[in-house]
């Protein structure tokens, strides 16, 4: 991937339910981040009780700087073919008035190493924080996931 996207930030979000290992919850979600940042990322951590009184706890970490520009690319040329055809066609809607792009991304494929775009449940929430006009970074995702996108 040729173009500088421009990433300030990118924030990772993850749900473990009582029912999840911590362990391969947050190994799952450290596979969303290039392999030489995984043992710099630090999880913040804060649980509520569930409706039925089970344990909930959500983790969130965030890499700034050159480390948002490596992870963001390494989340978008990692995409399998039919994630980046289903990111360009939704594109517009996971673009946000601040430059802000949301994906979400399937936890349990996550697990395996592989990055799979995924609007269902048991996700890894992805925010990447580029702060370019929504119109400029439509285009310029275009052009990245298109450059990305395998033969």
């Amino acid at each position: 991937m040729e173009l500088r996207l421009g990433a300030r930030a990118v924030e990772v979000n993850v749900t473990k339910h009582a029912t999840e290992s911590e362990s391969k919850v947050l190994s799952a979600a450290l596979n969303v981040f290039p392999p030489d940042l995984r043992n710099n990322i630090v999880w913040e951590r804060s649980a509520v009780q569930g409706h039925y009184g089970n344990p909930i706890v959500f983790y969130r970490a965030v890499v700034e700087g050159e480390q948002a520009e490596m992870t963001a690319k390494y989340i978008l040329s990692s995409l399998d073919k039919t994630s980046l055809r289903y990111l360009l066609s939704t594109l517009e809607s996971r673009i946000d008035k601040q430059g802000n792009l949301y994906l979400r991304l399937h936890k349990q494929y996550l697990v395996d190493g592989r990055i799979i775009a995924w609007d269902g449940d048991d996700v890894v929430k992805v925010i990447i924080k580029i702060g370019r006009k929504q119109e400029e970074l439509e285009d310029l995702l275009r052009k990245t996931l298109t450059n990305a996108e395998p033969e």
